[in-house]
């Protein structure tokens, strides 16, 4: 599996260049770009709740995700996070065991410290994800 050096730690450790990671990084190269943005796709959004339901589970301490505001990316109203594993199950699964692969192979603080400092960079950037 091919993989790119971590921009976040400075090219110290690498990462698996799998579908769940270029959606992710895709997804915030598109928010990043002012006035150009195009919406999400739905399944990148998916993929993205899928990444950090484990914050929504309680896993690491000063972080807490809140799926149904991301979802709101997908439809305006919210949907529960079980219409967005049935929907986008796929994209959600795919994800979801990408981040057990890593908790597993980094420890659940790797995890914890990449999505502080991937998706918690700037307050408000990251809808339902709060840090403290």
């Amino acid at each position: 599996m091919p993989t790119a050096p971590c921009p976040i730690s400075g090219g110290l450790f690498r990462i698996p260049l799998t579908l769940g990671v270029i959606s992710v990084l895709a997804l915030l190269l598109v928010q990043g770009e002012k006035g150009r943005a195009k919406p999400p796709k739905p399944e990148d959004v998916a993929g993205i709740i899928g990444f950090l339901l484990r914050v929504h589970d309680g896993a690491c301490p000063g972080l807490t995700f809140d799926p149904v505001a991301m979802s709101r990316m997908i439809d305006p109203r919210g949907m529960t996070l079980d219409a967005i594993k049935r929907r986008y199950r796929k994209d959600f699964d795919e994800s979801y065991a990408e981040v057990g692969s890593r908790i597993a192979g980094e420890g659940l603080p790797a995890y914890c410290d990449l999505v502080r400092t991937f998706f918690g960079r700037n307050p408000g950037e990251t809808p339902g994800l709060v840090v403290r």
